[in-house]
């Protein structure tokens, strides 16, 4: 109702950068599912506008959106079609939000091998321009595949290294980790041994739980579980 409400606003204003950004959040509203039409005029009036990075941004959320829903198959057209212009724009910081969706879209869609490519690169681009926000994101993506991969202890150790340094996405994708990677992992391992094993993964910092995901030699005195 509040984009709509925009929407009238700016184009009885006749302004189209504004038309442009409640178009994009009406869009936004709308399931992946059932609002390709809403997509459609946000794009047309994005790339009116001229502006790359609100179109990569769009393709990207509602590709979020789309693994939200449980529907992962809906979110890789969004993650190609934003591909290029990522590409093109050249901002790490678009190229991390990128990879993690396109490694959440590749776990769900049962890819994994494609999907630890992308959350490994994700967190390479952490490293290498110090941005901590996104780490948690790649390290419980790896995590999912070390549970997929059949090893709970490394699984827990890395989700216990993302739970101290924040929130690695919104309860919808969380609880679809959960119940999809994380709860069979748990019981193969036992509670206690998978407490255990996040317990030491919670004591590295950010940049040796990079290199723990990434199979780098730990700096610090902790070591991953045996």
């Amino acid at each position: 109702k509040l984009a709509d409400e925009a929407l009238g606003h700016a184009r009885e204003a006749q302004d189209d950068r504004a038309e442009a950004h409640a178009l994009q959040e009406r869009a936004l509203t709308v399931p992946p599912s059932e609002g390709m039409a809403e997509l459609a005029h946000a794009e047309a009036a994005l790339r009116k506008l001229g502006s790359s990075r609100l179109l990569a941004s769009l393709y990207n959320n509602v590709a979020y959106n789309a693994i939200k829903e449980g529907r992962p198959g809906l979110a890789l057209p969004m993650l190609e079609r934003a591909d290029p212009i990522i590409a093109e724009l050249g901002d790490p910081n678009f190229t991390m939000i990128q990879q993690g969706n396109t490694g959440l879209e590749a776990l769900f869609n049962r890819d994994v091998d494609r999907a630890a490519v992308a959350f490994k690169s994700q967190l390479e681009l952490c490293r290498e321009h110090a941005v901590v926000d996104s780490v948690p994101e790649g390290l419980v993506g790896l995590a999912a595949v070390a549970a997929h991969r059949g090893d709970p202890s490394r699984a827990a150790c890395l989700l216990g290294a993302a739970s101290t340094i924040g929130p690695a996405a919104d309860a919808d994708v969380t609880g679809h980790l959960e119940r999809q990677f994380f709860s069979s992992a748990r019981e193969q391992l036992g509670e206690e041994d998978w407490l255990v094993a996040e317990t030491r993964g919670a004591a590295v910092s950010w940049e040796e739980a990079i290199d723990l995901a990434l199979d780098n030699p730990l700096t610090g005195a902790v070591q991953p579980p045996a």
